[in-house]
């Protein structure tokens, strides 16, 4: 199959998995009955549950999906290491104690909640990313990459036991909120949420998009990267704090998910080769597309309980991530 026509085949794919997933539900819809609503059509039951309830949610899950692809893609990039995904280098859980903090330890109200969780999920995701860092330079080596890979799996194991440890001093409601969160439930699901983390998402997804000949430059090694007039420095610390950002803000109002920002990027390759202008555009719509196909799988096919989205990437991930630290190694 030609490359060309892989972009519109993943385009179709995603736009009837977003049909679908309107359509489908505890409450069961025709396609005409969604398109009946989108054209403002539909009775107002419909309409509620599609537009109110269902959409947001798949929205959410969309952007999220391609968030965590491109932070995963920059992160692989800036690492030069296939494994680096937001979640296993300790981001998700960074992001995790700034939302656990902020639910235990401060009261908002329903006005400011939407803003202030993901607010709070980027200082701790940013820290936890700033402290592994640091633990990973060293002075005559520069950067440890495999370090940083090892310090950031450390620290999300360290941070999920504190998380555990503030949730044995809470009540059942936060115990119940914070253990979802760790397991990867999409909770931030209404329009207040996505109203915040989509204009950011896009903005910061922009802005590396703009990056990418940056990018390009910066897969050769330092000294070439430097001749070419790129300073590594700043544009690193650019960078960083961009895919930090996009991981952190969607992490934090739906649930910490791992394996996203790990697993398109690399299938992305392996299509595409890696040309960040041609990856990382694929990267986003397999993002998206397996966010939105985990999150319908949990909640239609487990019915009436549901599976967490985040189980069900795990699922997937889990293996993907052994054939691929295996194949690394052996490398």
């Amino acid at each position: 199959m030609k490359v060309k026509v892989i972009y519109p085949l993943l385009l179709i794919a995603l736009i009837s998995v977003f049909i679908f997933g309107l359509s489908f539900g505890f409450i069961r819809y025709s396609i005409f009955d969604v398109f009946n609503v989108l054209l403002n059509k539909g009775d107002q039951s419909a309409s509620f549950v599609i537009l109110t309830l269902r959409m947001p949610r798949l929205l959410m899950t969309l952007i999220m999906g391609m968030a965590l692809s491109v932070s995963g893609s920059v992160l692989q990039t800036l690492t030069k290491n296939d494994l680096a995904d937001p979640g296993i280098i300790g981001i998700n859980a960074g992001a995790g104690i700034g939302v656990t903090v902020a639910y235990l330890l401060f009261s908002f109200t329903t006005e400011s909640f939407p803003y202030m969780m993901p607010i709070f999920g980027f200082i701790g995701a940013i820290l936890t990313f700033s402290l592994t860092l640091y633990l990973s330079y060293d002075a005559y080596g520069g950067f440890q990459m495999n370090k940083l890979i090892l310090l950031g799996v450390g620290s999300a194991i360290s941070l999920s036991g504190i998380m555990i440890l503030f949730m044995s001093s809470a009540g059942r409601e936060d115990v119940q909120f914070i253990q979802s969160w760790l397991s990867g439930n999409i909770w931030g699901d209404s329009w207040p949420f996505l109203t915040f983390v989509l204009p950011i998402s896009i903005l910061l997804i922009l802005f590396i998009v703009i990056k990418i000949p940056i990018l390009n430059i910066m897969t050769l090694d330092d000294l070439t990267a430097q001749s070419l007039g790129v300073n590594l420095k700043k544009e690193r610390s650019y960078l960083i704090v961009c895919s930090v950002a996009l991981a952190a803000i969607v992490v934090s109002v739906a649930g910490a998910i791992s394996f996203v920002g790990l697993i398109t990027p690399h299938m992305a390759k392996k299509i595409f080769g890696p040309q960040h202008e041609k990856f990382i555009p694929a990267s986003m719509l397999l993002g998206g597309l397996l966010l939105m196909s985990a999150d319908l799988i949990g909640r239609n096919i487990f019915m009436p309980q549901g599976l967490l989205a985040g189980i069900v990437v795990s699922i997937i991930g889990a293996p993907y991530f052994l054939y691929l630290f295996t194949k690394t190694q052996a490398s």
